[in-house]
């Protein structure tokens, strides 16, 4: 992707947190960004946005019904799955795992937490290609 590209997603993914952090909810003009993450999706990975979108929805879906998250940490998540194509599906997965157990951790003690924080730097370093699973795995296993 080009780098101008990527300091916007970046930009906004900081929006994200801090207004989600802040507020524990987004603004409903968050459709405007979706739509943005959207053709940015399908511009580079064409027919790959729409599997990974139809993924991220299932799996959001699923965290909303068992009430892990809310409605808008599965409405990121489907905007930041369509950037990716398919062959960085399961390492964007591992990332929201881990980032997402770490940020649980140190902020959830039992309470709401707002989640997108934890979306935000595992879309980022799946971006910049750190995959800290794999570089813990490596390290155990040498």
């Amino acid at each position: 992707m080009d780098t101008i590209i990527i300091i916007n997603i970046i930009i906004v993914a900081v929006l994200f947190s801090v207004w989600d952090l802040k507020y524990k909810e987004l603004p409903p003009y968050i459709y405007l960004a979706y739509i943005i993450f959207a053709f940015v999706g399908f511009m580079y990975n064409t027919w790959q946005a729409v599997v990974m979108l139809s993924l991220a929805f299932g799996f959001g879906w699923l965290m909303y019904y068992i009430k892990a998250w809310e409605g808008g940490d599965s409405k990121v998540l489907m905007m930041y799955s369509m950037l990716f194509p398919i062959s960085l599906a399961w390492l964007f997965v591992q990332n929201i795992a881990f980032y997402g157990l770490i940020y649980w951790l140190v902020f959830g003690k039992g309470r709401k937490i707002a989640f997108i924080p934890a979306l935000s730097i595992a879309m980022i370093s799946t971006l910049f290609g750190i995959y800290p699973i794999e570089l813990i795995i490596s390290w155990l296993l040498s």
